[in-house]
């Protein structure tokens, strides 16, 4: 797992929600700390997860350096607001002032910015390339959206692309971006009954807001194919490399091994796969033979045969874990974290499970 932190700069998580993707990337990032690093992990995190595990303002903003840490690097995070990094990308591309407000004042655009498929991804690998190019951070450790297969999370810069490209915006204007675009003057020539129809469906006029949306994103599409260029780029380079984190449940599981022909038939890196949540940790402890409290390794060993009744009745996860690894082709790439005694909370808890993650990968 040294390796895994320290021969790579740009670390992606990626995985279906529920599976602690969000735990595991912090604690990647305070190893990565503990080992002399400067690292940032990055995340869209609604609930605001990863703020409370490290310690942090529920609405920190902007890149924070994580309080209570004492180690030999430093440990930065950062919440991933979609929105701003719209905004900025689009004050960083736009020549006019008066596109850019007219752009952000447009209904389409905050829908846009909020809430289109794809939006929170897109936003989320702008971000990831943005602090790559500062050269602030020895690693960035990205804790992706959820999201059922990779494609949708890896394909978004492309998705969000096809939206401006010229094909679509010159039916709203024309191609030198002056005048009207064919929909537009077809729409002119209609009547007003047309008109009224479009506004009672949108409360708006809806076909005036299209046409500024498009007005204003013409200037945005050379930009927005130089960044997914980019992306794309910096996601297949030889010091990136994807985390996938599972759990040991069999519709988990499957969704993993989507993941993992997805990232293989792409070309993309799979550096390590983390099986959170695989077995409870009391399972693994030692029972001293002359223990003097029998009571309590009566309860141990009833704890111990509870596990391995629970491990008989799994066995058809086993199953499908047992194929998963052998898609791998290689079993080393697998950690197993336990499930842990407490839960993982603060700084401490990170630790913890950090210190899990190092020892169970060199076992592996």
């Amino acid at each position: 797992m040294q390796q895994l932190v320290t021969q790579n700069k740009v670390l992606i998580c990626v995985g279906s929600g529920g599976v602690g993707k969000t735990t595991v990337s912090a604690s990647l990032g305070v190893l990565a700390a503990q080992l002399g690093l400067k690292v940032l992990v990055l995340t869209i995190d609604p609930a605001r997860r990863l703020a409370t595990s490290l310690g942090l303002d529920s609405n920190f903003e902007g890149e924070v350096r994580v309080p209570n840490q004492n180690y030999k690097g430093e440990l930065y995070a950062a919440l991933i607001h979609p929105e701003e990094i719209f905004e900025t990308f689009i004050r960083q591309t736009l020549e006019n002032e008066g596109d850019v407000e007219r752009l952000l004042q447009n209904r389409l655009y905050r829908q846009l910015a909020t809430t289109l498929s794809g939006s929170q991804e897109f936003t989320s690998l702008e971000k990831l390339l943005c602090s790559v190019e500062s050269k602030k951070y020895d690693l960035v450790i990205l804790d992706t959206p959820p999201a059922q297969h990779a494609v949708e999370f890896l394909g978004a810069p492309e998705k969000i692309y096809s939206l401006f490209q010229e094909s679509v915006t010159r039916w709203f204007i024309s191609p030198k971006g002056e005048g009207v675009g064919l929909f537009r003057k077809i729409v002119e020539r209609g009547t007003k009954t047309v008109m009224g129809v479009l506004e009672k469906l949108t409360g708006s006029q809806f076909v005036n807001e299209l046409g500024i949306f498009f007005e204003c994103v013409w200037g945005l599409q050379k930009r927005i194919r130089e960044r997914s260029t980019q992306v794309n780029q910096l996601l297949k380079e030889s010091s990136t490399g994807f985390v996938l984190v599972t759990g040991f449940d069999e519709s988990k599981l499957k969704e993993a091994q989507q993941f993992f022909t997805f990232l293989s038939s792409e070309g993309y890196r799979l550096v390590k796969v983390v099986l959170n949540r695989s077995f409870p940790i009391w399972a693994e402890l030692e029972v001293d033979d002359d223990e003097k409290d029998q009571q309590s390794i009566k309860s141990l060993q009833e704890l111990r045969q509870l596990y391995f009744e629970m491990k008989e009745y799994n066995k058809g996860k086993q199953k499908v874990y047992d194929q998963f690894v052998e898609q791998l082709q290689d079993p080393t790439l697998v950690v197993k974290i336990p499930e842990m005694n407490q839960d993982v909370v603060g700084i401490p808890g990170l630790e913890l499970l950090a210190q899990e993650i190092h020892n169970r990968s060199r076992e592996s």
